[in-house]
């Protein structure tokens, strides 16, 4: 039993704690992407049909039918906003990233960082036109009726291609948080030297419990770093993506399986302690 041995430490495997995130603003698509719940905390898109048409309304004994003038100036309004529109998306550059929370909300819930800004401003701006659509009032006049649902279907498939896009983008970026895990894990195991002894304290509980010495902080240390990668995994938000999933599962099982190993050899290495023998002792798990 080796001398500098200071106390008993049975490794926790899924008590790790990290850093809290700093709190970011995130801000919500005008387009929800679960319309079917039936509520969003997105301004969602409604054309004033209704409200418009109130404006143009006469009711006996109030004001006369509209003039031509104002019929002219909302037709003229609404093509302006259309005009804006088809600048707008024809102007925007789309970004080829995005950054999204790891905490587990809506692919639609953008944080308000730098790397999001245009896209952020471009969402506004559309739904921007959506408010002014909605202002203009049609004064009971069938044409404008039409030109206000076209104008307003055009700002809808405008926001719908900008969610598109979005959804893709994070599809993107759980793939880049998948792949810097692997990456990370794959150059931590590699770097990694399993020690050819470690120290043991009288109850080890069948070579369970490894004492906390300087021989065995190497093997303690990398036991803890792949559990932090563990939770680092659970901490990635699942998607219905298959290739999402597929790396998902490669991962745990990657992590699992080195666990798994290094649990072995520490058996191994407690039972060869123990009986005073020298058996084949095998290598470290390779990823």
């Amino acid at each position: 039993m080796p001398n500098n041995s200071l106390s008993n430490t049975q490794i926790p495997m899924s008590t790790i704690q990290h850093k809290q995130e700093p709190h970011t603003e995130l801000v919500h698509s005008p387009l929800s992407a679960s319309s079917s719940s039936g509520s969003s905390s997105g301004k969602s898109i409604r054309r004033g049909e209704n409200d418009s048409d109130k404006k143009g309304r006469v009711f006996p004994g109030h004001c006369s039918a509209p003039s031509k003038a104002s019929i002219v100036a909302a037709d003229l309004a609404m093509k302006d906003i259309l005009k804006q529109l088809v600048t707008r998306v024809r102007n925007f550059k789309c970004p080829s990233e995005l950054e999204f929370s790891l905490d587990g909300g809506s692919p639609m819930m953008l944080p308000n960082v730098e790397k999001n800004e245009s896209f952020i401003d471009q969402l506004r701006k559309l739904q921007s036109l959506t408010n002014k659509l909605d202002e203009i009032p049609t004064h009971g006049d069938a044409q404008l009726k039409d030109l206000h649902d076209k104008v307003g279907k055009s700002i809808e498939a405008a926001l719908l291609r900008m969610k598109e896009v979005q959804l893709k983008l994070y599809v993107t970026f759980l793939n880049s948080a998948y792949n810097d895990l692997a990456d990370k894990i794959r150059n931590c195991h590699k770097n990694f030297v399993c020690p050819r002894e470690l120290d043991f304290p009288e109850n080890s509980k069948g070579g369970l419990v490894l004492s906390n010495t300087k021989r065995n902080k190497p093997f303690i240390d990398h036991l803890l770093t792949l559990g932090s990668f563990r939770e680092q995994l659970g901490n990635i938000p699942e998607y219905d993506n298959e290739q999402l999933n597929d790396k998902r599962e490669a991962i745990g099982q990657a992590i699992g399986g080195i666990l798994h190993g290094m649990k072995t050899r520490q058996l191994e290495l407690y039972n060869r302690q123990n009986t005073k023998a020298r058996p084949f002792i095998r290598p470290c798990p390779k990823l």
